[in-house]
């Protein structure tokens, strides 16, 4: 088409949508990237499940049964 203008497709503007939709996931692609592989990553995933664990902890006390703050 550029090199031809003479030239049109009927879906020249469904062509151009796509290209404009892809070339935005790409983009989006490249930030969620670094994000998606922090999430992944075995060190955080250490990090989250010891915080459930932390939190579990002050939500009950095994030994006396009782619920609240571990002191």
């Amino acid at each position: 088409m550029r090199e031809n203008p003479a030239r049109s497709c009927p879906n020249t503007n469904i062509l151009y949508a796509s290209y404009e939709f892809f070339e935005a996931m790409c983009s989006v692609s490249s930030c969620l990237d670094p994000v998606l592989y922090i999430v992944a990553s075995e060190q955080f995933q250490r990090k989250l499940l010891a915080l459930r664990r932390d939190r579990y902890k002050r939500m009950c006390c095994r030994a006396s049964r009782r619920i609240g703050v571990i002191e």
